[in-house]
């Protein structure tokens, strides 16, 4: 399943790299991730302080979490960042690029006052659609 990116020439984006919107084909599963958090397998805390390890984290579980449901990066139409301080929305953009190419899927970035746990800098939340086989 390839979702369209969509890009209108009518509507100013603030980076080069900004999804408007993705199309998406009917006939396929909807699966909703829940906030991700840079946690290892047994749960600890990976990086610490530092914001692209932990963003890295992330996004590497969420590949795994893909992975078990069939699914893969090309398949997440939708994401949603939380992170700590404004300044490193600029390094979530530029990792999320790494992983999903120069026009990866619509999203947005909030700055939060903090995360349930305070050693975590960033939480992301996905949406991706799995085509059926025959559909």
């Amino acid at each position: 399943m390839k979702a369209k990116r969509i890009r209108s020439t009518e509507y100013g984006h603030p980076v080069e790299t900004f999804t408007q919107a993705c199309e998406v084909p009917a006939g396929g599963s909807v699966i909703f991730f829940s906030g991700i958090t840079a946690r290892d397998a047994n749960a600890k805390v990976v990086g610490a302080g530092d914001i692209e390890r932990q963003c890295r984290q992330v996004f590497d579980n969420i590949k795994k979490i893909l992975g078990a449901a069939g699914a893969t990066v090309d398949d997440v139409v939708k994401t949603n960042a939380y992170v700590t301080r404004s300044e490193y929305m600029e390094v979530y953009r530029r990792i999320k690029e790494e992983y999903f190419g120069k026009l990866g899927p619509p999203g947005t970035v909030v700055q939060v006052v903090a995360l349930y746990d305070p050693l975590q800098l960033i939480e992301i939340e996905a949406i991706a659609v799995v085509q059926k086989p025959n559909g």
